[in-house]
Parts: structure tokens; C-alpha cells; sequence
């Protein structure tokens, strides 16, 4: 299997989970059952968080762009690398043995 068909796979699998994800975080921060005061003592935090929950997906879309750049740049430094070596085994030349027959 070629390396890129691999990469193909595994980043569909990440997009699918990261949707999943994201459904669930839109479920919570819409969650409109009321948090009673015995779950959560004084804190009313529940809310914050809900808010919270609804832009996170906005960080991690920013987070894994970033990290896609990054990975297409080593990519691309690590294939200037392989070119180069491949450039310089083509150039080398062995001496040829003379036979002396």
C-alpha cells in the first residue's frame, strides 16, 4: 500500500472523528436542561462552560490548519532532502575496473 494512500485514509479518519466530536459538543453547549443546585453546589459555571464548548471547535479547526501547514512544509523540506541525495548517488560515478584480459 503507498504511503499516500495510508495518509488518505488516516486523514479521513481524523475529520470523521473530529465531526463526531463536534456534534457532541454542540449537543452539550445547547443542552438546555437546567442544572439543579445539588449538582453544583454554589458554582454556576455550567453556563461559561456552555459557551465555552460552542467556540472550541473554532480553536481546533485554527490548532489542526496549523499543524497541516507545518506537516506540508517538513514534507516538503524532507523531499528537497530525498532529491537532493538522489542527485548526488546519480552524479557519483565508480572507476571502472580495467581487466586485463
Amino acid at each position: 500500500m503507498n504511503i499516500s494512500v495510508l495518509k488518505n485514509l488516516y486523514s479521513k479518519f481524523l475529520i470523521l472523528n473530529q465531526l463526531n466530536l463536534f456534534y457532541l459538543f454542540r449537543l452539550i453547549s445547547t443542552e438546555s436542561t437546567q442544572v439543579e443546585r445539588w449538582a453544583t453546589g454554589l458554582n454556576d459555571y455550567w453556563p461559561t462552560i456552555q459557551n465555552g464548548l460552542i467556540e472550541l471547535p473554532i480553536e481546533i479547526n485554527a490548532i489542526g490548519e496549523r499543524i497541516n501547514e507545518e506537516c506540508k512544509c517538513e514534507d516538503d523540506i524532507i523531499n528537497d532532502h530525498l532529491d537532493m541525495l538522489i542527485e548526488l548517488l546519480q552524479a557519483y560515478k565508480v572507476p571502472e575496473k580495467k581487466s586485463f584480459f
